[in-house]
This record gives C-alpha cells, sequence and structure tokens, in this order.
C-alpha cells in the first residue's frame, strides 16, 4: 500500500515539475514508517495525509494555508520572579528578546498560546508544547524547514519571550527556531534537532549547543566562562565570539570562527581530516575546533 501511495504521489510532483521529488518522497517514506513504529496504522497514517493529488496540492498550492495564517488577537501571559526558563519544543520558533521590567512576558496570539502548556515553579519557569501536528500539516512543516525558500508554505507557530537579565535556560527543541536577542543571562543550554538557531548582542556566563543539522548563527557573543558546541551536519558562523575557553565539535559541519581577541593570547587547537594545526602560548584561554568532513575557517579580531 505504501509503495504504491508514494508511487502516485512522484507522478503527481512529476507533472508539477517538481525537481526534490526525491527528497519530498524519502521524508514521507520516513515519517510514515515512524509513525508505524510508533504504534500507528499504515491506512489510518495515509487516510490522515490525504490522496496523493490532495497531498501535493496542500504542500505547494499558498491557498492551502491562507486560513491558518489569519492574523488572530494577540495574547500576553505575564510571570513574576522567574530565576530559570526550561523549555520542551518540537516546532514553535521561539525568540528571547530583552524585557522592559523585572517580569517574563510571553506573547503569541491566543490560538497559539492555547498549544503551550506554560507554568511556574519555584522560580522555574516551565513550557511545553502540547500541540502536535498531524497528516499533512505534519508533513508540510517538517519539508518547510528543509526548503528554506518559502517553496512550501506552512502556518508556523512563534511565541515571544521577553526577559529580564540573569534569566538562565534550558531548552530541548525539536525542529523550532531559537533566537537569542540583546540579552544578559546566566547560562544557556541547548539542545536541538533540526532547527535554526541565532545569538545576537548576547553576553552569558556559560554556553553549551548541541545541535545535529541546524545551522547557528552568532553575532557578537560575551561568554564569560565556556563557550561549548557539537555539531553534526549543521553550519557554524560566528562573528566576535568573546569568551576564553571556546570548543567546537563537528561531523560534516562548515564552521567560521571570528573570535574577539588577540591570536597571542589563546593555546590553539585546530583537527581537520586532512591534518591538524596545534598553537601553544602557554596561555590559559582556548581555542579548540574539529570536524571530520567539514571546513573550517577561522580568525581573531586583533
Amino acid at each position: 500500500m505504501l509503495n504504491d501511495y508514494l508511487e502516485r504521489i512522484n507522478k503527481e510532483l512529476e507533472a508539477r515539475n517538481i525537481a526534490e521529488r526525491e527528497d519530498i518522497l524519502n521524508y514521507l517514506e520516513e515519517m510514515i514508517l515512524d509513525r508505524e513504529e510508533n504504534g500507528e496504522d499504515e491506512e489510518a497514517i495515509i487516510a490522515s495525509l490525504g490522496t496523493p493529488e490532495e497531498v501535493v496540492a496542500g504542500l505547494f498550492d499558498e491557498k492551502a494555508v491562507v486560513e491558518a495564517e489569519k492574523k488572530i488577537e494577540a495574547a500576553v501571559n505575564t510571570y513574576s520572579g522567574v530565576k530559570e526558563i526550561k523549555v520542551d519544543n518540537v516546532t514553535f520558533d521561539f525568540s528571547f528578546l530583552p524585557s522592559d521590567s523585572d517580569e517574563v512576558k510571553i506573547a503569541s496570539n491566543e490560538d497559539e498560546m492555547s498549544n503551550l502548556n506554560i507554568r511556574l515553579d519555584h522560580g522555574k519557569l516551565k513550557i511545553e508544547q502540547e500541540f502536535a501536528y498531524h497528516g499533512l500539516e505534519m508533513l508540510k512543516v517538517g519539508l518547510s524547514r528543509i526548503f528554506k525558500n518559502n517553496q512550501i508554505p506552512a502556518k508556523v507557530y512563534r511565541a515571544y519571550v521577553y526577559v529580564p537579565d540573569g534569566i538562565e535556560y534550558d531548552i530541548d527543541s525539536v525542529s523550532g527556531n531559537l533566537s537569542f536577542e540583546g540579552i544578559e543571562t546566566g547560562e544557556i543550554e541547548i539542545d536541538s534537532v533540526s532547527g535554526g538557531i541565532l545569538l545576537e548582542d548576547v553576553s552569558a556566563g556559560s554556553l553549551d549547543i548541541d545541535e545535529v543539522s541546524g545551522d547557528i548563527a552568532m553575532n557578537r557573543v560575551n561568554v564569560e566562562k565556556k563557550t561549548d558546541i557539537d555539531m553534526t551536519s549543521g553550519d557554524l558562523k560566528c562573528e566576535l565570539l568573546k569568551c576564553d575557553r571556546i570548543k567546537v565539535d563537528g561531523v560534516s559541519s562548515r564552521i567560521e570562527m571570528n573570535v574577539n581577541g588577540r591570536r597571542e593570547d589563546y593555546d590553539i587547537s585546530i583537527s581537520r581530516l586532512h591534518g591538524s594545526e596545534e598553537i601553544k602560548n602557554g596561555n590559559d584561554k582556548k581555542l579548540s575546533i574539529e570536524t571530520v568532513g567539514g571546513r573550517i575557517r577561522y580568525g581573531f579580531s586583533e
């Protein structure tokens, strides 16, 4: 049944001259098999997606998301006494921005806010996504993360979190994008699968990022203690990172690092598939970058 379903979708994609049809079919097959492994019935999964004609039309017809993009009245929740924010996220895009008060404010629209379970427990603000995409919408969201040219229109759920200084962050996310802009904070710890990560004009006590396939961009980031980044296939572009201990490990990642400081102040360890580089200046400041099959470019501001 599955093979016949995929073949019919392939014919619909061919009729529209969709060049990425192999990627789409592979992603769709993997999604269906994953849901089967979780106990869902194959026939029920396919029924939830719709006919091949409905799937392809839903992926590429802009009108399919018009209703989903209607503006809904904004909602703002306010919380006092927050010391730590813990996020368990699947597909929401979260933006963390400076607050104009000592309170944390979470802004979204009423429809999207209803998909978040938010509670404050002894200074820890816990934010959990309750909503799960189903059927065709799940496929559209996943593919829209792969094809980043808006070729596949999908509704994106967003929340804006306005935060005072000094809060610590512990964030687990699957495909949602995360951004931190203009904030001063303690520890930032992020585990992400495929969502992008942006840090801009951020001061943090420490920074720990585990990223599988999403890209990371960092601009004018100051980290007091250490920066530790582990990546698999995503790319890292970092401009003016100020930190005494920087460690980046990648598998097939392209890594561009511009350190805010002087080269002679750092002990440097660079490891690539085709050679390594060790520079010992006898200093406490450390820069270590390693990738197996990726590319490394690094430099210093002074």
